[in-house]
């Protein structure tokens, strides 16, 4: 029987993948499968999913476990210094972490624009390829016209515990599923 790694063998493994890009795609792979022969695949609404808004230099977080909002202590991660090699891996470290700590199996990223005058900063694209680098989970971007699409046809309850700055990352999951 193939056993999914302990988290910190996950944690481990990503580091050694941080170093040598080539083994990302075949780390995810391993993941899937093992998920897959073991019985913990799920679908879209019973599957443990975050929520992710990025602004200036924050991930703004929100997770849903099973169909039912999460509220973590975890709210916000943030990348202190773009230009520092030491705080883009310590970003990666807090970020991958979080995933494994929760479970997380599914990530959706609010999108942003790449020009124009709502365009997102350099610092928020840059947050948003290392979090598609992770190797514990797929990422998929929501646009926010979905977004919004989804608003509209639908009456959006937010949780109470959910704060005002997060309904856009809780948003960008209710959307996808």
């Amino acid at each position: 029987m193939i056993n999914v790694p302990f988290k910190e063998e996950l944690v481990l493994l990503f580091r050694i993948c941080f170093f040598n890009w080539d083994l990302f795609p075949m780390l995810k792979e391993i993941i899937k499968l093992q998920s897959l022969l073991n019985g913990t695949f799920k679908r879209n609404n019973k599957m443990n999913i975050c929520g992710i808004e990025l602004k200036a230099n924050q991930t703004i977080l929100a997770v849903q476990i099973d169909g039912e909002y999460k509220d973590l202590k975890t709210k916000k991660i943030t990348l202190e210094d773009d230009e520092l090699q030491e705080s883009i891996r310590s970003y990666c470290n807090d970020l991958l972490v979080f995933l494994t700590e929760n479970d997380i199996e599914q990530v959706y990223i609010k999108k942003r624009a790449k020009k124009g005058n709502f365009a997102g900063g350099a610092i928020t694209f840059k947050m948003e390829s290392l979090i598609q680098l992770n190797p514990k989970c797929t990422v998929d971007l929501v646009s926010a016209q979905a977004m919004g699409s989804f608003e509209r046809k639908n009456s959006v309850e937010y949780p109470e515990a959910l704060n005002k700055y997060q309904e856009q990352a809780y948003l960008a999951i209710l959307a996808s599923i």
